[in-house]
């Protein structure tokens, strides 16, 4: 732990001085917002409290029936499929049950409260149902969110299953360059592994289960107009990207849910009650699913407003609409 605690600021640092690079200012702008206000100290301290604490509480937490459904019939045997990085293989023997919901739970916790606004948005974030289905399965994505928490010295466990945490790799200079760095060095050591995954998601893809949302094709046009418009915000890309899936259940939304925080109290239950739309197939069949993509709308749509609402041109429409429902009025 000693010595992982002195490579931490090593790692923030040589960050720092790669982000103050001149180039790509335009693909990389500084926000103002701030999804690290938690010192590294502090989010050490706090995640390994949280997972200490969950750890405990998973004695009581068995898996058996639908809890842990995925974690038993998968991870419990070390089964690593091919639509995953081949270093997956090396978390699974150290990932018993009450470690891989304590990791998945404290990660998850130390992102919502560096980022949130209140704590009323940061409680309603536990409450959105990819949370809450992540840790009824026992899914790896809980594991690959926790990979967020200490970038860029996690990215090898971010890209554990990178099918929405590549997006959030995605917002920064450092962490681009490292994680090109480090998928030029697993090829070196794995070969082309990306194409065995490639063909996995292709044939998902064609044999879509009903709980499947993933977009893709044509919708990819609409995630990079949308990626440009949230360069430098790990949370808007990961919302973004998910667009670009062309498989996705809602669960996989959950590197996602700690942006619930980041927004006010009746705007953040707004996002945890639309989380739970995709659960309506149960009454109208399975269009229901596809309710999944209003949270994904509501929370980016927010998010951009709050983001450029002191833009010229946002101002400008603002001004627009307001001059459009003052007309009304009067008619």
């Amino acid at each position: 732990m000693s010595s992982l605690t002195g490579l931490f600021p090593i790692v923030v640092e040589i960050t720092k001085r790669i982000d103050c690079w001149p180039v790509w200012k335009i693909l990389f702008p500084q926000q103002k917002f701030n999804v690290d206000r938690l010192p590294w100290q502090k989010k050490i301290l706090f995640f390994v409290a949280v997972t200490l604490l969950v750890y405990l509480t998973c004695f009581f937490y068995c898996p058996g029936g639908m809890i842990g459904f995925d974690w038993i019939h998968f991870w419990s045997k070390s089964l690593n499929p091919s639509h995953y990085p081949p270093w997956t293989a090396w978390f699974l023997p150290f990932a018993n049950w009450n470690l891989f919901i304590g990791i998945t739970v404290g990660g998850f916790s130390v992102l919502v409260f560096s980022r949130a606004t209140s704590k009323k948005s940061a409680i309603i974030s536990f409450f959105c149902l990819p949370f809450l289905w992540l840790v009824l399965l026992g899914q790896i994505d809980g594991i690959a969110t926790s990979g967020l928490v200490a970038l860029p010295l996690t990215i090898p466990i971010a890209l554990i299953k990178p099918q929405i945490t590549i997006f959030a790799l995605l917002s920064k200079r450092s962490f681009l360059l490292l994680t090109i760095i480090f998928l030029l060095i697993s090829f070196c050591v794995f070969g082309f592994w990306p194409s065995a995954m490639l063909s996995v998601t292709t044939i998902q893809s064609f044999n879509r289960a009903e709980q499947n949302i993933g977009l893709g094709g044509w919708w990819t046009i609409l995630a990079l107009i949308g990626l440009w418009f949230s360069r430098g915000d790990m949370d808007m890309m990961m919302l973004c990207g998910a667009v670009a899936v062309p498989y996705l259940i809602p669960y996989h939304l959950f590197p996602t849910v700690p942006a619930v925080s980041r927004l006010p109290p009746w705007a953040a239950m707004v996002a945890a009650l639309t989380s739970w739309l995709p659960l309506s197939a149960n009454w109208i069949g399975p269009k229901g699913w596809w309710l999944g993509w209003i949270y994904v709308a509501w929370v980016w749509c927010y998010l951009a407003i709050d983001r450029y609402r002191n833009t010229r041109v946002f101002q400008q429409v603002h001004q627009l609409f307001k001059q459009i429902k003052w007309t009304l009025k009067i008619r």
